[in-house]
C-alpha cells in the first residue's frame, strides 16, 4: 500500500514538473516569436532609413553638381576684353524640360569666344539614368543645341535607383542695375530599384552665370 502510495506521489510529481516544463517551453517560444517580431520590425525600419539615405545621397550629389555646372553656363575667360556679342558660350536650352544643354569656357583661356567640342555641357534623363554631356562632335553654338548629339556618361546607378523625372525650367531673371540673367529650376525625382521603392523628391533654383 505504502509502495503503491509513493508511486502515485513519484507519478503525480513527474507530471507536475512535466507541465512545468511543458509551460516554460511554451513561455519561451512566445518570448522568442515575439522578440523576433520586433527584431524583424526594426530591421526593415533600418534598411528603409539606409535605402532613404543613399537615395538622398546620391540624387543630391547630382543635384549638387548640376547647380555648379549652371552657375557656370555662359562664363569666357575673357569677357571683359572683348565684345560681348562675340561671346560664343551665351545661351542655355532647356528642349522639352526633359534635357538641359548649356556651354562655358571649361579652361578659361578661350580668345575668339568659340566654344570647342569639350566646352559644350549638358544634362538629360534617359532610360531611368542621368547623364552628363561631356564633350561633342565638333558641334559648335546652336547646332549642338540638341538632346541627341554628343558623348554622354551616366551619373546615377541604374542597379539601385530609377531616376522617374527629371525637369527644367529655364526662365529670364533681371536684377537692378545688372544684366538680364537665365534662372534655371530644377527638379529631380528618383525610386530605389529594390526593396519597397523607397522616393525620394528634390528640387533646386539656379542662376546661369550668377554661381
Amino acid at each position: 500500500m505504502f509502495l503503491r502510495a509513493g508511486r502515485i506521489a513519484r507519478s503525480w510529481r513527474n507530471g507536475f514538473v512535466l507541465t512545468e516544463f511543458v509551460i516554460a517551453m511554451g513561455i519561451g517560444l512566445f518570448l522568442i516569436a515575439g522578440l523576433l517580431t520586433v527584431m524583424t520590425h526594426w530591421l526593415g525600419v533600418d534598411g528603409h532609413l539606409l535605402t532613404r539615405s543613399r537615395l538622398n545621397r546620391e540624387l543630391g550629389d547630382v543635384l549638387a553638381l548640376m547647380r555648379r555646372e549652371v552657375g557656370r553656363a555662359g562664363y569666357w575667360g575673357r569677357s571683359g576684353d572683348g565684345p560681348e556679342e562675340v561671346n560664343g558660350y551665351q545661351g542655355i536650352t532647356a528642349p522639352g524640360n526633359r534635357c538641359l544643354l548649356y556651354r562655358y569656357d571649361h579652361r578659361g583661356d578661350d580668345r575668339d569666344g568659340v566654344p570647342s567640342a569639350d566646352d559644350m555641357s549638358g544634362f538629360r534623363l534617359n532610360n531611368g539614368v542621368v547623364q552628363y554631356r561631356t564633350r561633342t562632335r565638333g558641334c559648335v553654338h546652336d547646332a549642338c543645341d540638341r538632346c541627341n548629339l554628343g558623348i554622354w556618361w551616366a551619373l546615377t546607378d541604374a542597379n539601385f535607383v530609377t531616376v522617374e523625372s527629371l525637369d527644367f525650367v529655364v526662365s529670364e531673371k533681371r536684377r537692378p542695375g545688372s544684366a538680364v540673367l537665365k534662372e534655371v529650376r530644377i527638379g529631380i525625382k528618383g525610386r530605389s530599384v529594390h526593396g519597397d521603392a523607397t522616393v525620394v523628391d528634390l528640387s533646386a533654383t539656379v542662376l546661369a552665370g550668377g554661381d
